[in-house]
């Protein structure tokens, strides 16, 4: 009576895997090395089935490895499935390993290996084709190499009891022939008890005869049946021998390839690092570079930075001296017309009023005795407002401003503008700060107003972004 495989519930929908779960239950009855090698073809077809069930997985897809497919299932399974990709990957390493029994790997126990296949093909025939089956405790076939034994301990004894029984048809047939030449030297006439004796004790001895014929038939017939059953086990194992060795060979060419495209992976790998250490190294040497460059720049800036301010502080000390001392000049003079001409001012003063009145006669046209005197109109000059100036054009060095105010036909307010508009109370509207004028102080530099006091200071022409606003 065959027995019922482990895997009988995959053979209507997924027959391939049927055919391949039953090898792997052969094949451990005669070589441990060969199931798992099988169970790892098993977990390979496996994998594909569950790619061809992801619709945006190209199914005509090729993958160079199992170790690939692992990874892909790994990135498309859920997370629950953590447990199961961990199987996966102890089964395709033990396959790997009982591909080359020769060398020395730590051997995972087959019963463990095959019984976590069979609980892969449940759990995905249960999450592929939506079903609730549950997984039972695998049941081992006896391995060959203990039924080839038994059937060759059982063969011997079955020879010897043929043996026996065949020693034991000869002491018969010895008997027998001893009966029938006694029953040959009397008649029935002579000894007639005697010889009704002999009749019955040769007709016992034919039926046991017979009797013992007949069981050495069935042994032989059974032996035969034996020889044939342990005849067709050892070809059988024979073939798995053959099968799994044609397995390990497409696993060691498999694995060859893998160890190629991997050294190949390495080189890539250590030269893409290796041009990446020289183009770092490249970008280190440039940044220092440039960071040498920005530093030399900051020193030549700030030593001309200082060296304009050393001259605007020689220019501000000559000014103030140049300062001190006409103020000193006039007051010097103040004192001596003070003391000399004490009445110059009240002469002046005649002098004005006359003058004045020298000009009214003059400038006055003639009229009759009738005409009113005409009065003096004072001209004044016109006042600035907001209209006259542009709106806040931002912070910028001098030389923007004057092109900015250039480019919206406009020019830069001298300083005696920017004056009126403080004195004005018009900068009140403006952003407070300082803002540009066209008077230049000192070569390459410029006054510029501070709105906050109304004083005027001077300032580098290039260095310094101020605000800025235009006049028409």
């Amino acid at each position: 009576m065959e027995t019922i495989s482990n895997f009988e519930f995959l053979k209507k929908d997924y027959p391939d895997l049927y055919k391949i779960g039953k090898e792997i239950e052969v094949c451990y009855s005669v070589d441990e090395d060969s199931a798992k090698v099988k169970c790892r073809l098993f977990i390979d077809i496996l994998s594909l089935k569950i790619f061809n069930s992801y619709s945006n997985i190209n199914p005509n897809n090729t993958y160079e490895s199992l170790d690939e497919k692992i990874r892909l299932l790994k990135n498309i399974l859920p997370a629950n499935f953590i447990k199961e990709i961990n199987a996966f990957d102890e089964i395709r390493i033990a396959g790997n390993n009982a591909a080359h029994p020769q060398q020395k790997y730590r051997r995972s126990k087959t019963e463990d290996i095959i019984q976590k296949t069979y609980y892969l093909s449940v759990q995905f025939y249960n999450y592929l084709q939506n079903q609730n089956i549950s997984a039972k405790q695998f049941s081992f076939l006896k391995k060959s190499n203990v039924q080839q034994k038994e059937f060759e301990l059982t063969l011997a004894a079955k020879n010897r009891e043929l043996a026996s029984e065949k020693e034991r048809i000869k002491s018969l047939e010895e008997k027998l022939n001893l009966t029938a030449k006694e029953l040959s030297k009397i008649t029935h006439e002579n000894n007639p008890e005697k010889f009704d004796q002999l009749t019955e004790r040769q007709n016992e001895l034919k039926t046991q005869i017979k009797i013992q014929e007949e069981k050495e038939k069935n042994l032989s017939s059974e032996i035969q049946s034996k020889n044939e059953e342990l005849d067709r086990i050892k070809k059988e194992k024979k073939s798995i021998e053959i099968q799994k060795q044609k397995e390990i060979e497409n696993v060691n060419k498999e694995l060859s390839e893998t160890r190629e495209r991997n050294k190949k992976l390495e080189k890539q790998t250590k030269e893409q690092k290796e041009i990446i250490k020289n183009q770092h190294a490249e970008l280190i040497v440039e940044k220092a570079e440039q960071e040498k460059i920005r530093k030399e720049k900051e020193v030549a800036i700030a030593a001309e930075i200082a060296a304009k301010k050393k001259i605007i502080l020689e220019k501000d000390s000559e000014l103030a001296l140049e300062k001190e001392k006409i103020e000193a000049r006039s007051k010097e003079k103040e004192e001596k017309i003070k003391s000399k001409y004490a009445i110059v001012p009240l002469a002046i003063i005649l002098f004005l009023v006359f003058l004045s009145y020298f000009r009214n006669n003059q400038e006055a046209p003639k009229s009759d005795s009738n005409s009113k005197p005409t009065t003096e109109v004072a001209i004044e000059k016109p006042k600035l407002n907001e209209d006259n100036f542009s709106n806040d054009q931002g912070f910028m060095d001098w030389f923007k401003a004057h092109e900015k105010c250039k480019s919206i036909k406009m020019r830069l307010p001298t300083k005696e503008e920017l004056r009126t508009a403080y004195l004005q109370g018009l900068t009140k509207t403006w952003r407070h700060g300082r803002y540009w004028s066209d008077t230049e102080s000192v070569k390459g530099s410029a006054y510029m107003l501070d709105t906050s006091d109304g004083f005027f200071h001077s300032a580098f022409k290039d260095a310094l972004k101020l605000k800025t606003k235009c006049i028409k």
